[in-house]
């Protein structure tokens, strides 16, 4: 698989890196609170567009004038959600502790994958190899919580995010300079062999 690096690719890591790096900042100065917050805004956005859906769907009954019709399910389900996840946050943080310990590890297995494709171009340091079995190491610690409160487990993740971050920038910037380097080796072959082509004595 050739990997492919365009402006848009590094916007798009640009953005997945950044967003990483805020929410570990955020994790790690108000560990206490910024997953229960996180839940509650979550909530909010489905209690809102449950709402939303609800009076559209209400809306649009009484201009048919069907009275009798399905009220929208969706909308129900997502105010029913919005409510559960305000109410009770703290029962749904250790959902989104796990969720996010889990998009940790497909992180890094991603960077595995990119830098495993990468040594078809060149040689990559082993040390591209570390950051992303240490961020695959934190992931599974922040899961499986084998240690230390919740409180420093989720400090954990914050510092995680934050490095993966960083190193998923690194990583792609150095995977990109690798590929110009081989792709321009690629090039003068090809323009070598089509100069030996064109000087080659015919009988």
């Amino acid at each position: 698989m050739k990997i492919v690096y365009s402006k848009t690719t590094y916007r798009n890591v640009g953005y997945r890196a950044l967003i990483a790096i805020l929410m570990g900042v955020v994790l790690v100065v108000w560990p206490d609170v910024a997953l229960k917050s996180l839940v509650m805004f979550i909530g909010f956005l489905f209690l809102f567009s449950g709402i939303m859906a609800s009076i559209i769907s209400y809306r649009r009954q009484q201009a048919e004038e069907r009275q009798g019709s399905m009220f929208s399910m969706n909308g129900v389900g997502s105010i029913i959600l919005g409510a559960l996840l305000i109410s009770v946050p703290l029962f749904f943080t250790t959902i989104l502790m796990f969720l996010l310990g889990g998009i940790l590890v497909l992180a890094a297995i991603a960077q595995l994958a990119g830098l495993s494709m990468a040594r078809q171009m060149g040689n990559v340091s082993v040390v591209n190899y570390i950051f992303p079995v240490l961020i695959l190491l934190a992931g599974l610690v922040v899961i499986f919580r084998p240690w230390g409160s919740a409180a420093y487990v989720v400090i954990i993740l914050g510092y995680t995010a934050i490095f993966y971050g960083i190193t998923d920038l690194i990583s792609h910037y150095q995977i990109n300079k690798l590929r110009k380097r081989h792709d321009a080796e690629q090039k003068s072959h090809s323009r070598a062999d089509i100069e030996d082509a064109d000087y080659e004595e015919v009988d």
